[in-house]
């Protein structure tokens, strides 16, 4: 018996044959499909470490995309005056009243005052800055004698 020779692929079809495998990685990617490039690899080691190369470069696209979709780093939206940023509270601290912005999802949580260092609870904060209600026109006023 006479060894089987082993078929080395010429660079051009080795190329063609990467083109392919991440066109179809990339479609089936954008289609929704949750494709690990661990598995592309392992369906495809006679393609290594080109294979390899090209899934990478795709992954740093695909990052670029998304972040082209969200809000890009160092580029703020500006506020609208209607809409305040829910993701923040602005309040005082009850002691020394320097002016504060804190993360919402810090509420009802102890808060250390950088100026005084006085401890107290983000709703008291809050609760700081908070506009008093308008009173109610059958609220009798409050410089009147209520007897």
């Amino acid at each position: 018996m006479s060894p089987k020779k082993r078929r080395v692929a010429k660079p051009a079809d080795l190329s063609r044959r990467i083109e392919r495998v991440v066109d179809d990685v990339l479609g089936r990617r954008l289609a929704g499909e949750r494709v690990p490039d661990d598995l592309v690899i392992r369906n495809h080691l006679g393609l290594m470490p080109e294979l390899g190369e090209r899934l990478k470069a795709l992954k740093l696209v695909e990052r670029a995309a998304r972040l082209t979709k969200s809000d890009p780093p160092g580029r703020k939206k500006p506020n609208k005056p209607d809409q305040p940023d829910q993701r923040y509270v602005q309040g005082l601290c009850p002691y020394c009243k320097s002016q504060y912005r804190i993360r919402a999802e810090l509420a009802a949580k102890k808060i250390r005052c950088r100026q005084c260092r006085g401890v107290f609870l983000s709703d008291e904060f809050a609760a700081a800055v908070t506009p008093p209600a308008w009173p109610d026109e059958n609220d009798p006023p409050q410089d009147a004698p209520q007897g």
